[in-house]
This record gives C-alpha cells, sequence and structure tokens, in this order.
C-alpha cells in the first residue's frame, strides 16, 4: 500500500514527518545511549553466566556443580577486574524500556492516538505503574483470551513482550508481541523452574524408584523372569514414559513466538469461524479442534489446500471469508514475511496471528547496538500492521 486511507497521507509524506522525528528526537539520544550500553553490556553477560551457575549447583549432579563454581568464580574474578576498586556494580539491566518511555509515544503519535506498554508494566489513566494486584489481573486476563482461542494451540507457558494499543479509523486495534511455550522460557523463567525441578525431579524418581522395588520383590517370589518383565515395564512407565512426555509438552508442542492483532470489527456476526494452516507447520502447532466446529470448503481450490476453515456457522463462514478477503489475508503472510498466518472471528473481533519469529518493535536492545535501521524497521512494521485495517476495510459496516 502506498498510504494509510484514514490518515489522508501518502507513505512518502509518513516517511517525511517519520525522518523528522528520527533526527530531532531519537538520533540525538543514541550516542550517549551507545557509550552507557557498551559499558554494560558484558557486565550483564557475566552476571547471566553467575545465575547460570548458580542454576547448575541447585541441579545437584557432581559434575554440574563443578562447572557451576567455575562459571560463577571465572564471572565474579572478570567483573572484578573489569570495574577496578568500585565496591557495587550498577548495571542497567533494561534499556528497552528506558528508551522507549522516551521515545515510543512521540513515534506512535505518527500514526494517531496510540499508546505503548511492557508486558505487564501497564500504567493507569495518569501515568502511574498499577499495583501488583492490578496486573496480576491483566495478566489474568490476557491468559483467559488466549485461552478461548481455537487458533492458539494448548501452551503452558506465556509471556507478553510489546504491547500497543490505540484507535485507527474507528476502529479498536491491539497488538500484542507474545511467546508460548518454550519460547517463552527466559533467563529467570528458567531459573525458578530449575529450583522447582530439583526437589520435583528428586522426589519423582524416589518415589519411582520405591514402586519398582516393591513390585519388583511382589513378583521376584513368582517367577524370575516375570520379575525380569516387570521391572522393565515399571521403568519404562514410571520413568522414561514421563520424561519423554515433558520434554514433548516442553519443549515441542504449541512453541511460537508470534504477533498477535486484535480487532474490533464494526461487522455484525455471531458464529465462531477459525482459519489456519493445512501443511506441515499445523503438524507442530496443533488447532483445537472442537465438535462444534465444522468444516467449511470454500470456492476457492487453491485456498482450500493451504488453509483449513473451521466454523459454527456454514453461511456467516462464507459471508466473512470472501474472496477479496482471501486475497488480503494471504497479501499480509508476504508482507511481514511470516511462517504462518491464522485468523479467528469471534465475540465481533477478528484475530490474526502471524508466526514472525523475530524480535518486533525493537528498540534499544542491550547486545545489538541501535542505528537509523532500527527505527526504518519499526516505522515499517508499525505501518504493515495498520494497513490491515485498510486492506481488510474493517471499519465499514457491510462486507468484507
Amino acid at each position: 500500500m502506498d498510504s494509510l486511507n484514514y490518515l489522508g497521507k501518502t507513505k512518502q509524506q509518513l516517511i517525511k514527518e517519520f525522518q523528522e522525528f528520527y533526527y530531532k528526537k531519537a538520533a540525538p539520544l543514541l550516542p550517549d545511549y551507545e557509550i552507557k550500553r557498551n559499558k554494560d553490556k558484558y557486565n550483564v553477560y557475566l552476571i547471566n553466566v553467575v545465575i547460570l551457575g548458580f542454576i547448575f549447583l541447585l541441579i545437584g549432579f557432581e559434575a554440574l556443580k563443578i562447572i557451576g563454581i567455575f562459571l560463577i568464580f571465572v564471572s565474579v574474578v572478570i567483573i572484578s577486574l573489569r570495574n577496578g576498586n568500585k565496591k557495587t556494580v550498577q548495571v542497567e539491566m533494561d534499556y528497552e524500556v528506558n528508551l522507549k518511555k522516551v521515545l515510543m509515544p512521540e513515534f506512535l503519535s505518527l500514526f494517531g492516538v496510540f499508546k505503548w506498554f511492557k508486558s505487564f508494566d501497564v500504567y493507569d489513566k495518569d501515568g502511574k505503574i498499577k499495583t501488583a494486584q492490578a496486573i496480576s489481573q491483566a495478566q489474568k486476563q490476557f491468559y483467559k483470551m488466549f485461552s478461548s482461542l481455537k487458533i492458539i494451540p494448548f501452551f503452558h507457558l506465556f509471556i507478553l513482550d510489546d504491547i500497543i494499543e490505540g484507535v485507527y479509523h474507528d476502529v479498536s486495534i491491539r497488538l500484542l508481541e507474545t511467546k508460548f511455550g518454550f519460547k517463552a522460557i527466559n533467563l529467570m523463567t528458567l531459573f525458578s523452574l530449575s529450583l522447582a525441578s530439583v526437589f520435583i525431579i528428586s522426589a519423582y524418581f524416589f518415589i519411582g524408584a520405591v514402586i519398582i522395588m516393591i513390585l519388583s520383590s511382589i513378583f521376584s517370589s513368582i517367577s524370575s523372569e516375570l520379575s525380569g518383565i516387570v521391572f522393565f515395564i515399571a521403568i519404562l512407565v514410571l520413568i522414561l514414559l514421563p520424561v519423554l512426555f515433558a520434554v514433548f509438552y516442553f519443549i515441542v508442542t504449541g512453541s511460537m513466538r508470534c504477533l498477535v492483532v486484535e480487532i474490533d470489527m464494526n461487522k455484525n456476526f455471531n458464529g465462531n469461524t477459525c482459519v489456519y494452516e493445512n501443511g506441515i507447520t499445523n503438524k507442530k502447532l496443533k488447532f483445537k479442534k472442537r465438535p462444534e466446529l465444522k468444516t467449511v470448503q470454500l470456492e476457492d481450490i487453491k485456498f482450500n489446500k493451504l488453509y483449513k476453515v473451521e466454523s459454527t456457522d456454514q453461511i456467516e463462514a462464507r459471508y466473512l471469508l470472501t474472496t477479496a478477503f482471501i486475497e488480503r489475508f494471504l497479501n499480509i503472510k508476504t508482507s511481514f514475511k511470516a511462517q504462518y498466518i491464522r485468523a479467528e472471528f469471534k465475540d465481533s473481533k477478528l484475530y490474526i496471528i502471524l508466526g514472525v519469529d523475530k524480535d518486533l518493535f525493537a528498540m534499544g536492545n542491550i547486545s545489538k547496538k541501535t542505528t537509523g535501521q532500527t527505527f526504518v524497521e519499526l516505522f515499517e512494521e508499525m505501518y504493515s500492521v495498520l494497513s490491515l485495517v485498510d486492506e481488510l476495510k474493517l471499519n465499514q459496516k457491510i462486507g468484507l
């Protein structure tokens, strides 16, 4: 698209405004930011290595304990040498948040009235950080929303990164950069899981060993051969299968990094219609099958081969998934270079999931230099998302 229709500006006009923002607001901040980032980034790496060392100590195996002690000792020595005689080391742990708090409001104003939040660190109307209880409530609401969507596979962990919300062309829109499953595990989550697993795994193997011993002793009085079979089955059922299931559950099933776009639609529909990929990706990212959803065959034979459509209302599904919608739906995947794209019409809203396995809306990464190109990519991402409303004509009351 060469323009965002609602703003009444061509893309070139928006680019000129964006360039003015960058050279007047962003570029002057970057030199000081780069000096501090280069100074702190290695300290951050070393602190993470220290945390990893403590994780190894907690796991309990002798070899890992030795490695953990070595990592902690070497990291502390290097930190001491790098920081001279300083008794404490002060490190700004989240450059991204601090830089975005300054620049994001003005950047988003190029596109209309939008707000940016970082994860659950949300703000009230007065700009103050909400209470822990309010943040927890927000987290539960997001979890409930994700759980209700059939195009999102069953997941055990999720984490939100950037949240952008606002109104474009009388359409409320919310962008949620989200990680599900294994990809949601960051260092602190890994530390917490490792701490819990020390006790869980120890208790699990102890109980399993006791049960195996009891079963083995019971059947040994009958037959030594039968005892061996029971012993093998007990190990398989009590230890090997649960371990394999845990690996599959945490690493394989539903591991995805994506952009969830939530759009309030000015269209009347009562059913629940889902569009999801019909291919290799779908075998990994399970679709939540429901008995009330029936397969819809559209007239577009090529689309039917690439995607599956499930709906509670066959007529309504065909009304929503017009030829124009299908064309735009496929164009969106191409413009985002997405690995997959899914859509769900539910409760007067359209949810689109784009499998873009990269850090969207990036700015201020401590391990990567922030340049003009960083902001160009940010502009293109925001432009592409808002063009969804124009492309899909979501502001119109009838037709798609």
